[in-house]
């Protein structure tokens, strides 16, 4: 629902000036979500800041200048709450411990500035951005192997929205093609999303200032009805490089009016992950190694002139009642071998480095799944209309090196226009433990499943559009 404010009533109750000639149009909604998850006994990372039950509550306000000829101001801000109980720990032989909670989990009440940006249109044709915004690259539905400008996809819930990425760019239109160039600054935000420092950091080895960003070029073209996107992306130490130059491709194609293949690919000279070293093989080993004062992890392939791909391959099927069918395979050719993900398991088991570290976890500290491992299958099912207003979509996530998974179902009920409930669930799966690693953190085999701090979680949602 759109509510249109008149410009002079909004300038003089927030910014006490007069903009005579603008409007904005503004909606949002309130959610009440409810959430309750078993503690995964088997996990090997610490669970002690995941609660077992919880409620979230968010306000949201989106606002959208109009009328404006050429000016365009836009911001999706969210204010959340949050109550938490019940968080549990592990003990060496798996049974649930009472424990208090750290760090993130204690968080009650912040504020998320998802896009705040302007947009400035010198013609018809040619625009200026600048600002927090949304930007997504790339043809796929539960991720995007090109996308470098956004945290990665949750593939369980890959229509959710996610918050935009600082940037400054422009974008021109052609009957040929449409270009568009970006600078994105790493930015260093406080808990309310608000720019705390960007571009410039200081070195942590030298104590001197350098420059931090993404520099990336996009150029769009049609042909033979196939969307071709050609992207380059240039970043000094923005993500483990100290300078690197990739290319990147994105397609898509519908060959019937039902039916979408689409595919892209990332190429990266060299790898900034973070691999253990021999140091991980067992206890013995690190604590030899920190005595002596070896590194346990190192970017063993960060020099490396071989490229590694990240590929993505995937189709859609919409059926006539609305419903999308989508199915993806997902290649990362730097993905951790057997045995790297053993020595990582085994780095993880001790305690002997965070798992931000490794660059594995999301913005909350849980493990991103679907970016361990080299390959990795996405099944999907998108608003399943059953019954009036009522909706099911299914998402699931298999680890093809070690069987491992996670599927995730939710029914939405549209119960009126502007009031929709859901229920979802989410469970872990391990169908052949035998194809797991065997590590010293335990006598049997573990996999990709072992690293998710929950066995369960359900969710009960209320949101109310205005």
């Amino acid at each position: 629902m759109n509510h249109r404010v008149p410009a002079r009533a909004l300038a003089i109750a927030i910014l006490a000036t007069d903009l005579p000639a603008w409007a904005f149009e503004w909606n949002g909604f309130a959610d009440q979500r409810l959430e309750h998850a078993q503690t995964r006994a088997r996990s090997l990372v610490p669970t002690a800041d995941f609660p077992e039950d919880q409620a979230t509550t968010e306000i949201n306000f989106k606002f959208e200048s109009k009328d404006a000829p050429h000016l365009t101001l836009k911001s999706d801000v969210s204010l959340l709450g949050r109550a938490a109980e019940h968080f549990r720990a592990t003990d060496a032989d798996g049974y649930p411990l009472a424990t208090k909670p750290s760090g993130l989990a204690r968080r009650k009440l912040w504020a998320n500035v998802a896009e705040a940006y302007a947009a400035l249109s010198a013609s018809e044709k040619w625009s200026f951005i600048l600002g927090k915004k949304r930007v997504v690259w790339g043809s796929g539905f539960a991720a995007n192997p090109t996308d470098l400008l956004n945290p990665p996809k949750d593939p369980l819930e890959p229509s959710s929205e996610r918050a935009g990425a600082w940037l400054l760019g422009t974008e021109l239109i052609t009957n040929a093609a449409t270009v568009t160039a970006l600078l994105v600054p790493q930015v260093q935000e406080d808990d309310r999303g608000i720019w705390e420092r960007g571009l410039r950091f200081r070195a942590a080895d030298t104590g001197a200032e350098e420059d931090r960003y993404l520099a990336a070029l996009r150029l769009y073209t049609l042909i033979a009805d196939t969307d071709i996107n050609l992207m380059a992306f240039f970043s000094k130490k923005f993500d483990g490089f100290a300078t690197k130059l990739r290319p990147a491709l994105s397609a898509s194609k519908f060959v019937t009016q039902a039916l979408e293949f689409h595919a892209e690919v990332l190429l990266t000279e060299g790898s900034a992950r973070l691999l253990p070293t021999a140091c991980t093989e067992s206890l013995t080993t690190m604590a030899a190694c920190r005595r002596s004062g070896e590194p346990l992890v190192t970017p063993a392939k960060i020099h490396s002139h071989k490229v590694y791909p990240h590929a993505l391959l995937g189709t859609r099927y919409a059926f006539a009642n609305e419903s999308e069918l989508s199915l993806e395979y997902l290649y990362l050719a730097d993905g951790f071998s057997a045995q790297e993900f053993a020595g990582f398991t085994n780095l993880v088991a001790a305690g002997g480095a965070p798992l931000s570290s490794l660059g594995s976890v999301s913005s909350n500290g849980q493990p991103v799944a679907g970016k361990l491992r080299r390959h990795y299958l996405t099944l999907g099912h998108q608003r399943y209309q059953f019954l009036d207003d009522i909706y099911l979509s299914t998402n699931g996530l298999i680890n093809a090196d070690d069987g491992s998974g996670l599927i995730q179902a939710s029914l939405l009920w549209q119960a009126t226009e502007t009031i929709h409930l859901t229920l979802a669930g989410l469970k872990t799966l391990e169908w052949d433990p035998r194809r797991g690693v065997q590590t010293m953190a335990r006598s049997e085999r573990v996999s990709e499943s072992d690293l998710s701090p929950q066995e369960y979680r359900l969710t009960a949602a209320i949101r109310a559009y205005f």
